[in-house]
C-alpha cells in the first residue's frame, strides 16, 4: 500500500504517512494524527479530495482515490457555532543575523610593512562585507521559504473547502433524489385522494340508492348503505381531509425548505476563495530573483575577499613599496558598499512580500474556516430535512392506509354487483350439477335395470 498525506485543512499544514499497511483502518489512522495535531480523535473529519468521508472501522483501502492519497483534516469543535478563535498566527519574524568577523590583527602582527597592515584592513573590511552579505543571504532565503510555504499552505486550504463542497453537494444530491422519489409518491396519491375526497358524497348516496337482494333484507336494512356504520364513515372521511389537508400545507412548507437549502448549498459550493495566486506568485518570484542576485553578489564577495588574502600574501615576496597592491580595493569598497545598501531594500522588499502572504493567508484561513463551518451548518441541515422526508414519507403511507377506507366506500356498489353475480353463477353452476347428477342416475339405475334382466335370462 502506498503512502498517504493528510492535510489540516484550518491551517493547510500537512501530515505524511508513508507507512501505511494494507489494513490499516481510518480508527489506526486518526489516533495518529491525534498524536501529531492534539486534535481528539471524536473531533476529527477525514474528507477525500472527491468529498466522501472516512468512517470508523473501515479499512482506509476500502477507499478509492483519483490521483494522489490525500485526505484533509477538519476539527470538528472549529465547526460549532460558537467556536472563537484563537489568535492570528503570521509568518514568523525573521531578523539579518551577521555572523561575527575575527578581531582586526594585533599592532606587532601588522609591523612587517605599512602596506601588509592596509591589506590586512582591506582583508577584515572585506570579511566584515561578506559576512553582512551572508547575513542578508540566510534571512531571505529563509523569508523565502516562509513566503513558499505560505502559499503552498493556502492552496492546500483551498483544496479542503473544495472537498468540503464536493462533500455538501454530495449530500445534497442524495437528498434531492430521495425529495424527487417522496414527490412521485406524494403527488399519485395526493392525486388519488383528492379524488375519493371529492367522490365520497356521491359513493355514499349510490349507496343508499342500490336496493339489497331480497333475500338479504331484513329489518331497517333495504339498501347498502344500511349495512356499513354511515356515521363512523362519515367520521372517518372527515379526519382522512384534515389530514389530507394538513399534509398538503406540511408539504407546501416542505417544499419551500428544500428549495431555499439547495439556493442556500448552491451559492456557499458557487463562492470562492479571495485569494490572487497571481500576484502572490508574481511576489514569490520577484523574491526568489532577489534571492538569486544577492547570492550572486555573496559569491563576489567572496572572490573580492579572497583576492586582496591573495594580494596580502603577495606583499610577504615584494618589495614593501608595491602598494599597487591596493589599487582597485577602495573601488571594490564602494561597490560592496552600494550592493549592500541594494541588500538591505531588497530585504525590506522581501519582508514585505512576506506580509502581503502573511495577510493573504490569514484572510483565507478566516475565509475558508467561515465557509467550511457555513457549510458544516448547511450539512446538518441537510440531514435534518432528509429525516423530515423520511417522516413525510410515512406520515403519506399512513394516509395511504387511512384512506383505503374510501376505497372500500368507492368499491362496494362494484364488489356487491359481483358478489350476486358470483351467487348467481354458483347457482346456475349447482342447477346444472343436479341435472347432471340426475340424468347420471337415471343411466345407472337403466344399467342395473339391463344388467339384472339379463342375469335372470
Amino acid at each position: 500500500m502506498s503512502g498517504l498525506v493528510v492535510h489540516r485543512a484550518d491551517n493547510g499544514k500537512s501530515y505524511p504517512f508513508t507507512r501505511l499497511q494494507p489494513t490499516t483502518t481510518v480508527d489506526q489512522l486518526k489516533d495518529a494524527l491525534a498524536s501529531s495535531t492534539s486534535i481528539a480523535v471524536q473531533d476529527q473529519i477525514l474528507l477525500t479530495a472527491e468529498g466522501y468521508k472516512l468512517d470508523r472501522g473501515k479499512p482506509i483501502e476500502a477507499y478509492r482515490f483519483s490521483g494522489e492519497r490525500v485526505v484533509f483534516l477538519y476539527d470538528r469543535r472549529k465547526l460549532q457555532t460558537d467556536y472563537v478563535p484563537g489568535p492570528d498566527l503570521s509568518l514568523p519574524n525573521v531578523e539579518v543575523q551577521v555572523p561575527p568577523t575575527p578581531p582586526p590583527p594585533r599592532e606587532q602582527e601588522s609591523d612587517k610593512s605599512p602596506l601588509y597592515a592596509a591589506l590586512l584592513k582591506y582583508e577584515y573590511e572585506f570579511a566584515t562585507h561578506l559576512n553582512t552579505a551572508l547575513g542578508y543571504k540566510k534571512a531571505l532565503e529563509t523569508r523565502l521559504s516562509l513566503c513558499k510555504g505560505s502559499i503552498a499552505e493556502q492552496e492546500i486550504q483551498v483544496a479542503a473547502v473544495d472537498a468540503a463542497v464536493t462533500h455538501l453537494n454530495q449530500h445534497l444530491q442524495q437528498v434531492g433524489e430521495a425529495y424527487k422519489n417522496f414527490q412521485g409518491m406524494y403527488q399519485r396519491l395526493n392525486e388519488k385522494h383528492e379524488k375519493l375526497l371529492a367522490s365520497f358524497p356521491g359513493d355514499m348516496e349510490r349507496l343508499r340508492n342500490i336496493p339489497l337482494h331480497i333475500a338479504l333484507r331484513r329489518d331497517r336494512m333495504n339498501t347498502l348503505m344500511d349495512v356499513i356504520p354511515e356515521q363512523k364513515l362519515r367520521l372517518w372521511a372527515e379526519d382522512c381531509a384534515a389530514e389530507h389537508g394538513q399534509l398538503s400545507t406540511r408539504v407546501a412548507e416542505l417544499d419551500k425548505q428544500v428549495t431555499g437549502l439547495r439556493h442556500q448549498a448552491l451559492a456557499a459550493a458557487a463562492q470562492r476563495c479571495d485569494v490572487d495566486f497571481k500576484s502572490l506568485g508574481a511576489s514569490v518570484q520577484r523574491a526568489n530573483d532577489i534571492v538569486g542576485e544577492v547570492a550572486l553578489h555573496t559569491q563576489l564577495f567572496a572572490a573580492d575577499l579572497q583576492q586582496v588574502k591573495d594580494r596580502r600574501d603577495e606583499s610577504t615576496k615584494l618589495d614593501r613599496s608595491q602598494w599597487s597592491l591596493c589599487d582597485g580595493l577602495d573601488e571594490m569598497k564602494k561597490m560592496h558598499a552600494h550592493h549592500i545598501g541594494v541588500m538591505m531594500k531588497h530585504d525590506e522588499t522581501v519582508r514585505l512580500i512576506g506580509q502581503q502572504c502573511s495577510s493573504s493567508k490569514l484572510r483565507l484561513s478566516k475565509n475558508a474556516h467561515d465557509r467550511v463551518r457555513h457549510m458544516a451548518y448547511l450539512q446538518s441541515k441537510i440531514r435534518e430535512l432528509a429525516q423530515m422526508i423520511i417522516g413525510f414519507h410515512e406520515a403519506l403511507v399512513r394516509q395511504k392506509t387511512a384512506f383505503q377506507q374510501l376505497v372500500y366506500v368507492q368499491c362496494l356498489p362494484r364488489a356487491y354487483q359481483a358478489s350476486l353475480d358470483e351467487i348467481a353463477r354458483r347457482r346456475r353452476f349447482g342447477q346444472k350439477m343436479n341435472a347432471l347428477v340426475v340424468k347420471c342416475n337415471q343411466v345407472l339405475e337403466k344399467i342395473q335395470v339391463d344388467e339384472t334382466a339379463k342375469r335372470q335370462t
